[in-house]
């Protein structure tokens, strides 16, 4: 299992997670006070293969992109082997 597993970035009008520990990549956000959060989960494969990488990129950048591709690629391969 990959080190970090989740990522957050806390702005004044939206708060945004991501998280590849489950049994996929959820990509989530809340917009203004008080409001819900909605989001979307794909598949590990669905995420390497290229969905919602161009999300991530804007709002936590490469380096936290980076990060996501590796620990999806260590949890397949993990999966795999069992």
């Amino acid at each position: 299992m990959p080190g970090q597993t989740e990522w957050t970035k806390d702005l004044p009008t939206r708060n945004s997670r991501v998280n590849i520990e489950g049994d996929g990549v959820l990509v989530a956000s809340t917009c203004g006070p008080g409001g819900a959060e909605v989001g979307a989960v794909v598949s590990h494969q669905e995420f390497l293969d290229g969905k919602y990488q161009d999300v991530i990129r804007k709002v936590f950048g490469q380096d936290v992109l980076d990060q996501m591709l590796v620990g999806c690629k260590e949890i397949i391969e993990s999966r795999q082997a069992t």
